[in-house]
């Protein structure tokens, strides 16, 4: 199980601003192994109709690269075009596929008129591809962008039987891997989820990542106007709070939530605390082992050891 959460637009940051005649080509990675998948596609932060005139996933061979006999067409309500009004969810029929656990799946959407790039989730930490034409079902694409963001693409849910239960990691840039490896899949929740299936009393647990950099417990991006943090902030998503209802409870499976917030919503001393409790650089750091170097994100280390320190016994 893999979450993706949902986010507003950002500007001036070098993303995809809108796609037409193209496929976009992303890669996600799998928790638990299954025999059958669905995928979760949004334009929930759209303001016109989002028609994908094909949609397709298979097995990662490296890159953005599939394996053409994993392939397989998406369909939503046995339709193979589908279109999402502004606003809305939609989860695919179940895709008959081998997928194996801790894994990459290729997700390939085409978008045959031109779209405005609305939905995404900023820090994918994959490279993925933009390509011309419909090429959702080919070996190899030739990109013309490589975004490391995803578009319109809300999650992937994996059939794993006997039946399971997921444990959904809601957070921010701490648990969405930022200052982690691009590609390597060493975000803490990744991390996570390979303790629990190399422990016997945990092998079929999915772990579905929630995280957004940037993300509040309470409040909702409100920039200052007039500060740069303006062209970004939307990136930031809307409050855990309002989250919680669709990232974790609209979450196949979900059993189980770890909570790791809190640190975008303090406020600066003077501000929402005492002038007192004004701490140094000194006394707030990361251990240096676990510092990415700015001093807030952990690296592959630090994640690792943020999942080592999860008690399994939880969740058995």
């Amino acid at each position: 199980m893999t979450g993706v959460p949902d986010q507003g637009p950002g500007e001036g940051d070098g993303r995809v601003t809108h796609l037409e005649d193209q496929t976009v080509r992303q890669v996600v990675h799998t928790s638990v192994g299954g025999d059958a998948l669905t995928l979760r596609l949004s334009n929930e932060h759209g303001d016109k109709a989002l028609r994908l005139g094909a949609v397709h996933v298979a097995a990662g061979t490296g890159g953005t690269d599939i394996d053409p006999a994993s392939d397989r067409e998406v369909t939503f309500g046995g339709r193979r075009v589908v279109t999402l009004p502004a606003g809305a969810r939609i989860v695919s029929d179940p895709v008959e596929l081998d997928v194996p656990p801790d894994a990459d799946l290729v997700v390939s959407l085409y978008l045959p008129e031109r779209t405005e790039v609305t939905t995404v989730h900023r820090y994918a930490l994959q490279v993925n591809a933009v390509a011309d034409g419909d090429v959702t079902g080919d070996r190899t694409v030739t990109p013309v962008a490589a975004p490391d963001h995803w578009m319109f693409l809300s999650g992937v849910n994996v059939r794993a039987l006997p039946r399971t239960s997921a444990v959904v990691a809601l957070g921010d840039s701490v648990s969405d891997g930022v200052a982690t490896t691009a590609g390597a899949n060493h975000r803490w929740p990744d991390l996570l989820s390979d303790r629990m299936r190399a422990d016997r009393r945990t092998p079929d647990l999915g772990v579905a990542n929630a995280g957004i950099a940037g993300n509040r417990l309470l409040h909702d991006p409100n920039p200052p106007a007039g500060q740069p943090v303006e062209a970004y902030a939307a990136y930031f998503g809307p409050s855990a709070l309002r989250r919680f209802p669709g990232d974790v409870l609209g979450q196949a499976g979900a059993e189980h939530v770890i909570v790791l917030l809190g640190t975008n919503d303090l406020g600066q001393p003077g501000l929402s605390a005492a002038v007192a409790e004004t701490v140094t650089a000194e006394q707030l750091r990361l251990r240096p082992a676990y510092d990415s170097g700015d001093h807030v994100h952990p690296n592959d280390a630090g994640a690792q050891a943020m999942a080592a320190a999860v008690p399994l016994r939880l969740f058995r």
